[in-house]
């Protein structure tokens, strides 16, 4: 029985270690966190000089190279006044930020994956603590290559690796090193050609929300896609399309340009509103809205008012075949004809009417 239970004792004794030990192996859900992250790494950020240009630290710094038999090593140093308060033993590689009186470096082979974050209190020269990055985990491999950059802010230390295996961004604790974020970058987050071409989609959307048509087509002239879709844009959950954001900003320019382009009409956005209901929701608003003064403000680049502007935009829509709904038809048509627009009438008594079914083929 005695034995029995020396067992026990020693069983739940591993399996708390184990657990322990687990937690701080393996790493939290990927991308915990840092949901809309993108690839900052920067190859001058990645050396002590380049950790010198965000420098902003109260404390000297001294940077030397030591010429030893197994090669050369640097040793940055902090100073306060004469004192050395903190020495970096490291390489050409070697990152740190500061924040305060708080010191934060990588330590890190650059010819191997992974690396530890190690936090300095600058006042004592004391280390508070360390803490291993989760990165891309373990890999294997002959030759490699490894230079993060580091970050800080009162909150917390931000590490962009870059890796022969991979890239992550990740961010711990300022003051328990735990991480709090963590995140591996696919292929197209972290290549110059698809961070170019996704930088010109976002810029693109900005061009058609704004209602700016000289960015429209210099986006479209360089080849931007006419129905691209911004996958950067979290909050709209991917769905929403640049005639959208023309249509809601109710510019009737852009609506023309992008039509012309062949932009499709017949997504949804992430409301799960047609083109045609953000036109018609646009229109409603502008007609019952209180005058702000005797003259109505005019709509940026086309010069009409968000009345007429959201009429023009239903009317190109409709001429364009845009789908719509008899109950959205009917919304409209009382607007029309207060503002007297006889070319958005005969468009929308078009769309209202039957269409004509085709005979079935004779037998």
């Amino acid at each position: 029985m005695k034995q029995r239970l020396h067992h026990l004792c020693i069983g739940l004794l591993l399996a708390v270690l184990v657990s322990h030990v687990s937690a701080q192996i393996y790493p939290p859900p990927w991308n915990t966190g840092a949901v809309g992250t993108t690839w900052e790494w920067d190859e001058s950020a990645a050396s002590p000089f380049g950790s010198l240009r965000r420098y902003g630290s109260e404390y000297d710094v001294r940077i030397l190279l030591q010429k030893q038999k197994d090669g050369s090593r640097l040793s940055i140093s902090f100073l306060d006044g004469e004192r050395e308060v903190f020495t970096i033993h490291g390489h050409d590689r070697t990152v740190f930020a500061t924040w305060g009186d708080r010191l934060y470096y990588g330590l890190f082979n650059t010819a191997s994956n992974g690396a530890e974050i190690v936090a300095v209190d600058l006042k004592t020269g004391e280390e508070l603590w360390k803490s291993p990055v989760f990165g891309i985990g373990m890999v294997s491999h002959s030759s490699y290559s490894n230079a993060p950059i580091l970050k800080a802010d009162p909150h917390a230390v931000t590490i962009y690796g870059n890796e022969a295996g991979g890239q992550y961004f990740e961010t711990k604790d300022t003051n328990t090193g735990v991480t709090t974020t963590h995140k591996i970058f696919s292929r197209d987050e972290t290549d110059p050609a698809a961070i170019g071409a996704r930088n010109a989609v976002e810029e693109y959307y900005g061009a058609c929300q704004r209602g700016y048509l000289d960015g429209v087509k210099r986006y479209l002239a360089a080849g931007v896609d006419v129905n691209a879709l911004y996958k950067g844009n979290i909050d709209r959950k991917w769905t929403t399309t640049p005639l959208h954001l023309a249509v809601e900003k109710v510019a009737p320019n852009v609506v023309a340009h992008l039509l012309d382009h062949g932009h499709a009409m017949t997504r949804k956005d992430a409301d799960q509103k047609t083109l045609f209901d953000l036109a018609v929701e646009s229109a409603v608003k502008a007609s019952t809205a209180a005058p702000s003064d005797a003259k109505p403000p005019v709509l940026y680049e086309t010069g009409l008012t968000a009345l007429q502007g959201a009429l023009k935009c239903s009317l190109l829509l409709l001429q364009h075949g845009a789908p719509t709904t008899p109950a959205a038809l009917d919304t409209l048509r009382p607007i029309a004809q207060a503002a007297g627009d006889a070319d958005l009438l005969r468009a929308i008594d078009k769309a209202s009417s039957p269409k004509p079914v085709a005979p079935a083929p004779l037998r």
